[in-house]
């Protein structure tokens, strides 16, 4: 089953590895994969202030 996927990632994630999880997000055999990186951002992308710019 192909299901779309979406990754949001902080550029300046120091929790999660944002070049880690950009190489599992383009090793996924989805054709439907949307990599968004929200530089200067880090973790908590909902709780951080922009957060505008996540939701828009």
């Amino acid at each position: 089953m192909a299901v779309p996927v979406l990754f949001l990632l902080g550029g300046d994630d120091r929790i999660v590895s944002t070049e880690r999880s950009l190489a599992f997000a383009r090793s996924l055999p989805s054709e439907d994969v949307t990599i968004d990186v929200l530089e200067g951002h880090f973790h908590e992308l909902l709780q951080e202030r922009g957060r505008g710019a996540v939701m828009a």
